[in-house]
């Protein structure tokens, strides 16, 4: 009973560092990569950065005041990014999932 407890927590453990290590290939920022993968900082900046430090911080993730404050063309980029999120969402894919599957779908076009 307990091996298989530790056997989904390493599971588990495995999948947020393979959805970190695709958020770094992506450059998000570490506090982006903490709220998806639920890593903390220091773990993501000695596996992904060589160093305990914390890299750079930037905007919050949540920030809303970037979308009303941008352009139209970025408007319709994020809307296309939402849009694949929302679709890849309905097809049962994880938020976190979606959200990094979205992104890498939307850059390759």
């Amino acid at each position: 009973m307990r091996s298989t407890k530790i056997t989904i927590a390493a599971e588990r453990h495995m999948k947020a560092l393979a959805l970190a290590r695709d958020c770094v290939q992506f450059g998000a920022r570490s506090r982006t990569i903490e709220l998806l993968t639920g890593l903390s900082a220091s773990k993501i900046a000695s596996h992904f950065h060589g160093h305990p430090s914390p890299s750079q911080r930037g905007r919050p993730p949540d920030s809303r005041e970037w979308y009303y404050k941008t352009t139209l063309p970025n408007r319709a980029q994020a809307c296309m990014l939402v849009s694949i999120y929302h679709r890849l969402c309905q097809l049962g894919i994880g938020p976190a999932q979606a959200l990094v599957h979205g992104y890498a779908h939307y850059a390759a076009a």
